[in-house]
């Protein structure tokens, strides 16, 4: 990352008034798990020119940093410009689950988010992502049965699965119930390079931060 973030801050030095420098850099930031230094980026980016990717860069920055309120509002932001991008409803969704006082807020933006990727699923219905973000909505909008069969068809046929879907597919195991495959998902995720601090950072898998297989892998992937 090193060489990116090098690049970007060279854009930002010879463009100070251009956003997309910013935003690069904010992203690279972000990657390195760097919250402080992402959200100064994007900041600055959507000082010069307000843009749907900054405040989606934004709302999952806050989703991560567990400022929840904050996430919430960028996702806001973004679908006034991008009202049916499912990746923001997404976000927004998430959100309500772990901000106070938007209990209302959860299953109509669950629902709205599932709307949306039924039209991804038409498109592209072998595509692994949406495959994982299917059964995590399955689980979510209380068809756990359906969701455990998705994830049943990712592992029988899908030998080479990015890190971020094992990620997701561990996530919703853990909700399932399912916390031995919870873990062995979320280990083979880690094995990939997926960061250990945004793990650990990730409300859904509270509850197996005192697992001794957690404890593990913190140990094993941790800094």
């Amino acid at each position: 990352m090193d060489g990116a973030r090098e690049n970007f801050q060279a854009i930002v030095d010879l463009a100070p008034d251009d956003d997309l420098g910013y935003r690069f850099l904010g992203a690279v930031y972000f990657g390195e798990d760097e919250y402080g230094k992402a959200g100064k980026m994007f900041e600055r980016s959507l000082a010069i020119e307000e843009t749907f990717q900054t405040y989606y860069n934004l709302s999952t920055l806050y989703y991560y940093d567990q400022k929840y309120i904050d996430s919430i509002a960028m996702s806001q932001k973004a679908l006034e410009t991008s009202p049916d991008d499912f990746g923001t409803w997404r976000n927004l969704a998430e959100a309500c689950r772990f901000a106070p006082g938007y209990e209302d807020s959860i299953r109509p933006a669950y629902e709205k988010a599932m709307e949306l990727l039924q039209i991804l699923l038409v498109q592209d219905p072998d595509d692994p992502e949406n495959k994982a973000d299917h059964a995590s909505f399955c689980q979510k909008l209380g068809e756990p049965e359906k969701a455990r069969a998705i994830l049943a068809d990712l592992e029988a046929n899908y030998p080479e699965l990015p890190p971020y879907v094992m990620f997701s597919m561990a996530s919703t195991y853990e909700e399932l119930g399912e916390r031995d495959l919870a873990l062995d998902w979320l280990e083979k995720a880690l094995d990939e390079d997926i960061s250990f601090k945004k793990v650990d950072r990730y409300p859904v898998l509270k509850n197996l931060q005192s697992h001794p297989r957690y404890l593990a892998m913190r140990k094993k992937y941790g800094e």
